[in-house]
């Protein structure tokens, strides 16, 4: 099941997201029976620094965290993957878009 959420423009460009909740039992781990909760952020290759890269992680984790309503004694329960799109393999309308267009609405977002 899907929950789209609206995309919205920010600092860094168009961000959106999206809950797929499995049925029960579709996920198990050989620690416990617990709620394990994933997120998946796709950016252009090199945008990130690592220090931006952490971030990201560490505020996802607690975007989750607090929306399940745990504490940071659960953060090993959030996942965070970053996955990085090399420029040329991003698409949006149709149409390949560039790592210099999205630096470019960025620019025109953050005027």
């Amino acid at each position: 099941m899907r929950s789209p959420k609206p995309p919205r423009s920010g600092k860094n460009g168009t961000k959106a997201s999206y809950l797929v909740k499995l049925p029960e039992g579709a996920q198990r781990t050989a620690e416990d029976d617990e709620a394990r909760f994933l997120v998946e952020v796709t950016v252009p290759q090199g945008v990130l620094s690592e220090r931006r890269r952490a971030g990201l992680v560490e505020d996802a984790t607690k975007t989750v965290l607090s929306a399940a309503g745990l504490t940071t004694d659960d953060a090993l329960r959030v996942w965070v993957l970053v996955h990085e799109q090399p420029d040329g393999t991003w698409g949006a309308g149709g149409a390949v878009v560039r790592h210099a267009a999205l630096v470019a609405l960025a620019k025109r977002a953050d005027a």
